[in-house]
């Protein structure tokens, strides 16, 4: 991970990390502006996550040319997929010396009839961490707090469902400037999936809607910048039945967000992105392994504010990989790959305009 203190860093993957690795929850991008700064949090929390995927190769076409150097995703029962065995309380509690963590999580299942139900809260605190030098890392404490509520339609064949979510997070930046960084977030999110429909193995879908805000708070306690970005996603893709031994998941996805920043350190003018892609990954069985093989095409637009004298930018991209995983044995495999991937610069890329702390 990167190393703005432990309430900021983000994922690096083989040495790529900002707008080259992608960050999604339940496969939807997480629509904040952690890319525009490392001092800048993902808005995720993962206390409650089922999984944490980490994709390379092919299978990163799937989510956009964001993800050209990997995707993390993280997986949640914030929507259920499946009924629960009666009503379940589950409860993870954690504690650690270092930094004085305390962290509580809570999750609740329950159905009713075709219909299933699911509730989460966490709660999550850290004090300034100890260094290896005895003394503590000044500003270096966090604290988040998550809460969602979910319900779905179980059919026979799949499910639909609904969910929101609420996200804060407060933390310092430990740098002799001592900032602290005050953040909440809204998410709506829908999802389903429906199996052996119209020929076809699989059919999802995902959207997801957020609204995004963090205030960046002086040593001395006045608010030096707004961030906002208010976003929306949609995905759908298909899976085929074996044609020829390939299995393939066909699809399309929609991304548009507008980001705006004002204050002391408004270094990126407010901007709307729009990309829209079509993709296609297949894989079959091949002598001792498998061989995957995929292409996106991708288009993107960013759009400063009308009172900006910055260009509007548009870029299309393409972008297609081919792998093969050679199974040595049941717990052995040797894989090779070859990705061409073009990516379109993320706004702060285009359009910063002066020195930042981070």
């Amino acid at each position: 991970s990167t190393a703005f203190g432990p309430g900021a860093s983000r994922p690096v993957i083989r040495g790529l990390d900002g707008p080259r690795i992608k960050t999604a929850e339940n496969g939807v991008g997480s629509l904040d502006v952690a890319a525009i700064s490392p001092d800048h949090a993902v808005s995720s929390e993962v206390l409650g996550a089922r999984q944490i995927e980490i994709l390379r190769g092919p299978a990163t076409l799937l989510y956009g040319s964001g993800a050209i150097g990997g995707l993390v995703n993280i997986v949640t029962d914030r929507i259920p997929q499946t009924h629960s065995d009666g009503t379940r309380l589950l409860a993870d509690l954690r504690g650690s010396t270092a930094e004085r963590s305390r962290d509580l999580g809570l999750q609740l299942r329950s159905s009713a009839g075709a219909m299933a139900f699911t509730g989460e809260f966490s709660d999550r605190r850290s004090d300034d961490y100890e260094t290896a030098h005895g003394g503590r890392l000044a500003n270096s404490d966090t604290a988040a707090r998550n809460g969602s509520v979910g319900a779905s339609w179980i059919l026979d064949n799949g499910y639909i469902g609904l969910g929101g979510n609420r996200f804060e997070s407060n933390y310092g930046i430990p740098s002799p400037e001592r900032p602290r960084i005050d953040l909440a977030r809204n998410r709506v999110e829908a999802n389903g999936e429906f199996n052996q429909v119209a020929g076809l193995e699989r059919i999802r879908f995902a959207a997801a809607g957020n609204q995004y805000r963090h205030a960046e708070i002086e040593a001395d306690g006045n608010v030096g910048t707004v961030f906002s970005n208010r976003g929306s996603s949609a995905r759908f893709d298909l899976q085929t039945r074996p044609i020829a031994g390939f299995r393939t998941v066909l699809g399309a996805d929609l991304e548009q967000a507008k980001f705006s920043a004002i204050g002391e350190e408004t270094i990126v003018p407010p901007t709307a992105t729009r990309s829209h892609a079509l993709f296609a990954v297949s894989e079959r069985a091949l002598g001792p392994g498998r061989i995957e093989i995929g292409g996106r095409i991708e288009r993107v637009q960013h759009v400063p504010d009308a009172g900006s004298t910055l260009p509007s930018r548009r870029f299309a991209l393409a972008s297609s990989a081919i792998a093969y995983q050679w199974q040595i044995d049941g717990s052995s495999t040797l894989s090779a790959s070859f990705t061409h991937a073009e990516r379109a610069p993320g706004i702060e890329e285009l359009y910063s305009q002066g020195a930042h702390l981070a």
